[in-house]
């Protein structure tokens, strides 16, 4: 119920890894186990993490942070410092673009990049999120041409051929969470959204529904029914192709660009809807039944999700593909 923007609850789980549920539902990628390996083997000392609000920055360094052993992070606490017990000293800024604490962007990120003008120390690696716009403009503004900057630089005209190897300049807005491709098996692979809807059912020893088994609701509740059928062996395969078939047409038409988070609120939104359990209470049932059909209604579709706003466009479509009547409708 929090999961998306625009939620009448609120949206406290569409900001980094600040809650318990945000934590356990997090879906961790090649890139975080790459990056975790490359920081505890000393072969990287500075990463720069560019990507859309929404992309995952600030839950993946604090994901980070956790395979790290460092204390808890909230993603309200900006600046961190801590020095690991084999002597490496993490430093992260969780939003490089801006002032914290009295003291200017400028300030910060002068203070942050000065052990890496020159040669950098080997046991120091320094996080921070930034786009390149501000960080572009942080080089201009500097008053010395360094070997810092010039790398950087580089970095930004997409010269990669003298890189430093401590260096790491992440894009996640180049990531596509919907649909990969697997080379040795000649077809597109859709583990993020499978490891993320599989965090959402939960498993025999951690089942957030389990209480549903003896809710006196159950019967009429549209997110148990949903749970129920992404759990079916026979219907599971049939659901899940026609969501990500539906999510992959949203991202090839390129109208936007389908975020961690963005993700993640169409699905909480898709499968288990608006309502809480104590809104299916006799009190309160009837509102529940007449916004029971959300997804199918475009004015809710585009105030709850950008995601939804496209496939609104679609949905037509995609009954007519599941129903085998595509020719009825024509092309586009």
């Amino acid at each position: 119920m929090y999961s998306y923007p625009g939620s009448l609850k609120g949206n406290r789980e569409t900001r980094g890894l600040d809650t318990e549920f945000a934590k356990e539902t997090y879906v961790e990628t090649a890139l975080d186990r790459t990056l975790f390996e490359e920081i505890m083997e000393r072969k990287v000392s500075l990463v720069i993490l560019f990507g859309n609000a929404g992309d995952g920055k600030t839950a993946f360094l604090q994901h980070l942070a956790m395979k790290l052993g460092l204390p808890s992070q909230n993603s309200a606490d900006r600046l961190w410092d801590h020095t690991l017990p084999n002597g490496i000293r993490i430093r992260a800024n969780l939003d490089g673009s801006a002032s914290y604490l009295g003291r200017s962007a400028t300030e910060l990120l002068n203070e942050f990049f000065e052990p890496f003008h020159c040669n950098p120390p080997e046991n120091i690696v320094h996080l921070i999120a930034i786009n390149s716009g501000p960080l572009l403009k942080w080089i201009e503004d500097y008053e010395y041409e360094t070997y810092l900057t010039e790398q950087l630089i580089a970095l930004l005209e997409g010269d990669i051929s003298q890189l430093d190897e401590r260096f790491r300049l992440l894009d996640l807005n180049n990531r596509s969470l919907v649909g990969g491709i697997n080379y040795e098996l000649k077809a597109i692979s859709t583990d993020f959204i499978d490891s993320l809807l599989a965090k959402f059912l939960g498993d025999q020893v951690s089942d957030p529904w389990h209480p549903c088994l003896t809710c006196t609701a159950a019967g009429r509740c549209s997110a148990w029914e949903s749970v129920q059928l992404l759990r079916n062996p026979d219907k599971f395969q049939v659901v899940r192709r026609r969501f990500d078939e539906m999510l992959q047409a949203v991202h090839q038409r390129g109208e936007i660009h389908i975020t961690a988070r963005e993700l993640r609120a169409a699905a909480s939104y898709i499968f288990f809807g608006l309502h809480y359990c104590r809104n299916w209470t006799p009190a309160t049932i009837m509102t529940v039944l007449l916004t029971q059909h959300h997804l199918v209604d475009r004015e809710t579709c585009s105030a709850k999700q950008s995601i939804l706003t496209p496939l609104w466009k679609l949905i037509p479509k995609l009954i007519a593909i599941s129903w085998g009547m595509e020719t009825r409708l024509g092309k586009e």
